[in-house]
């Protein structure tokens, strides 16, 4: 993904900094991979070839729009589109997390406070909800 950014004169560090949605998307990531050759790669786990943009798909989808990365992306832009999965590509995502710290912070501490107010003080409610929710690339 990281070449990508890089093959489109992307610069995701100043794209973070400024907080901007991210310009990359699958139509110029596919574009992408098929200039480079790089369509399929060798799962490691399964040693079978895997689309890529298959795996893009799913990695990015698992940001959601009600999910906690989207309450981040809102907090360090409200006007971030948390529907368009892109804007959950791990690469720009990490990016924009380590660029906007404070924000992390405040979207943590109002998730937090948004868990509490559902579950109260039940620790194992909290942690039930905590494990349903997936990160970008999680399972």
């Amino acid at each position: 993904m990281a070449g990508a950014y890089a093959y489109y004169g992307y610069d995701l560090a100043a794209l973070a900094a400024a907080g901007e949605e991210n310009p990359l998307t699958e139509d110029m990531f596919e574009a992408y991979l098929q200039a480079q050759g790089l369509e399929y790669i060798l799962d490691p786990a399964s040693g079978e070839e895997v689309s890529v943009l298959a795996w893009l798909r799913q990695t990015a989808a698992g940001g959601g729009v009600e999910g906690p990365y989207a309450l981040v992306l809102r907090q360090i832009n409200e006007d971030i589109d948390t529907s368009n999965p892109m804007n959950f590509e791990r690469n720009y995502l990490a990016a924009m997390l380590d660029a906007h710290s404070r924000d992390v912070e405040r979207a943590r501490q109002a998730f937090l406070e948004d868990l509490i107010e559902v579950f109260g003080s039940d620790a194992a409610a909290i942690y039930e909800a905590l494990l349903t929710i997936h990160s970008p690339g999680g399972e």
